[in-house]
C-alpha cells in the first residue's frame, strides 16, 4: 500500500501552533481469524490554531474513520479515530506487527500495533461466540437444537475449514448428507471423540406376576430404565407374547425425565393359556440389547390342600380350600374309607373354608393293611358355582407306626 504523507505547509501563527497528543503510542489486539475487529483511540490538539492531518497503517493492516482530520470541525479539540482490522488474510497463530502513522501540522506520532490471530469464531448469536469444538459441544449440551440449526448451516463447514481441521472436515462431508439431520450432529460429536453415547440399564430385569382367575382386567405394570449420559438416543421394543401390550414401542431422550423412564406395559389375563407363562421384553438401543423377563403363574380357581403330610392311626386335619373365583362355591366331600370321618358331606364355602375330619382306623382297617411305612386313602372331591367346576382327589396318609396286624 502506497502512502503518502500530510504535506505541512509553513503558516503564520498568530496564536499558539497546533500540537497533536495521542494518548497512547502502543497497542496489542487479539484477533478471530475471518473476523472483522473494531475499536478507537483518541487524537487531541494542544495548541491553538486547527490542527490537520491524516492516519495511516504503514502495512495496511488497518483502516480508519476519518482518515484525514481538521481540529476545526472538532469539539473540545478531540477526535475519535475508529479503527478496523480484517484478519480475512491473516493466519490463526501468527502475530502481526504494524505502525499507525499520525501526521499533522502540529508534529507526527506512530502507534506500534502488534495483532495477534486466534482460532476462528464460530457464531453462536448476536453476543455468543465459540472457539474450538469442545466448547462447541458445551454449548450442544445444553441448547440441542440451536446447536443443531448451526451444525447444518453453511458457516459451521467454513468455520472447520478455518480451523484447518480436514479431519473434522472430512467427517462432516461423510454424515451431513445423512437424512435425520439431529443424529448428523451425534454422530459427529462421538466421531470426533468430544462425547460418548448415552448408557441404559434396568432397574429390575425380572418381573414376576401372579394372577387369580378374578382377574379380568388388564395388569399394569411398568418397567424402570436409567440413562447414563446426554444426546440423541433412539429405543426400540418388542415381546414374544400376545398376553403382554406394550403402551408404545420406540422411545427417545425427549421420554427420560431427569435421566429415568418408566415403561408401561399390561399382561391381558384372557390369552394367558398356561399355568406358569414365561414372556419377554426385548429392549434395543442401538447395537446394544437387554433382557426383561415376566413369568405369569396363574392361580387355580380352587387350591385344595390337607394340613398335615401324614397322620397317626387315631388323630384329627383339615381340608383347606381357597375360593379364588370370586363367588361362593359349594363343596362335595366322598372320602373313600369309612374311618375318615367328616361332620358333613357337602359346605357352602366363600373365600376360604377349613373343614376338620377325623382319621380313626379300627382293629379291622389295622387288619387288611399292607406292610408297607405308610397306608393311603383317597378323599375325593367336587368344588363348583355357576361358573366353574372341578374334581380333584386327595392322597392322605397313615404312618404305620404304631399299628397292628
Amino acid at each position: 500500500m502506497e502512502n503518502t504523507s500530510y504535506q505541512v505547509n509553513r503558516e503564520d501563527y498568530s496564536k499558539t501552533p497546533p500540537i497533536l497528543f495521542v494518548p497512547i503510542n502502543n497497542l496489542r489486539i487479539t484477533i478471530a481469524s475471518q473476523s472483522i475487529y473494531t475499536g478507537a483511540f483518541r487524537v487531541e490538539n494542544k495548541g491553538g490554531t486547527p490542527l490537520k492531518g491524516k492516519v495511516f497503517s504503514k502495512k495496511g493492516y488497518a483502516e480508519f474513520t476519518p482518515e484525514n482530520f481538521n481540529s476545526a470541525e472538532w469539539k473540545d479539540n478531540v477526535q475519535v479515530i475508529i479503527y478496523r482490522i480484517d484478519s480475512k488474510n491473516m493466519f490463526w497463530g501468527n502475530t502481526y506487527e504494524d505502525t499507525w502513522i499520525i501526521e499533522s501540522n502540529g508534529g507526527e506520532q506512530e502507534i506500534s500495533n502488534h495483532i495477534g490471530i486466534k482460532k476462528p469464531m464460530l457464531i453462536i448469536d448476536e453476543t455468543n461466540s465459540v472457539s474450538s469444538l469442545e466448547e462447541f459441544t458445551e454449548f450442544a449440551k445444553n441448547n440441542w437444537e440451536r446447536a443443531n440449526e448451526i451444525f447444518c448451516s453453511p458457516g459451521f463447514l467454513s468455520w472447520l475449514y478455518q480451523s484447518q481441521n480436514l479431519e473434522y472436515v472430512k467427517i462432516y462431508n461423510q454424515i451431513i448428507i445423512i437424512s435425520q439431520k439431529d443424529w448428523a450432529l451425534e454422530y459427529f460429536l462421538r466421531l470426533t471423540n468430544n462425547k460418548q453415547p448415552p448408557t441404559i440399564w434396568i432397574e429390575d430385569d425380572i418381573r414376576k406376576v401372579e394372577l387369580s382367575p378374578k382377574d379380568k382386567r388388564p395388569n399394569k405394570k411398568g418397567i424402570i430404565l436409567h440413562k447414563k449420559g446426554w444426546g440423541l438416543i433412539d429405543i426400540e421394543l418388542e415381546t414374544n407374547e400376545s398376553w403382554i401390550k406394550l403402551s408404545k414401542s420406540i422411545f427417545t431422550a425427549q421420554d427420560f425425565k431427569e435421566n429415568k423412564l418408566i415403561i408401561e406395559y399390561e399382561i391381558i389375563p384372557n390369552k394367558i393359556k398356561n399355568k406358569i407363562n414365561f414372556g419377554y421384553i426385548k429392549i434395543h438401543h442401538e447395537d446394544m440389547e437387554s433382557t426383561y423377563k415376566v413369568i405369569v403363574t396363574q392361580k387355580q380357581v380352587f387350591n385344595i390342600s390337607l394340613s398335615k403330610k401324614s397322620y397317626k392311626q387315631d388323630d384329627v386335619g383339615v381340608l383347606i380350600i381357597e375360593n379364588e373365583t370370586g363367588k361362593d362355591a359349594m363343596v362335595h366331600i366322598f372320602p373313600k374309607d369309612s374311618w375318615i370321618g367328616f361332620e358333613a358331606k357337602k359346605y357352602l364355602i366363600s373365600k376360604k373354608a377349613e373343614i376338620p375330619f377325623r382319621v380313626r382306623l379300627t382293629g379291622w382297617d389295622k387288619w387288611g393293611m399292607n406292610k408297607e411305612p405308610y397306608c393311603e386313602t383317597i378323599i375325593e372331591l367336587m368344588v363348583s358355582n355357576k361358573k366353574y367346576r372341578i374334581k380333584d382327589s386327595l392322597v392322605l396318609k397313615v404312618d404305620r407306626i404304631g399299628l397292628g396286624g
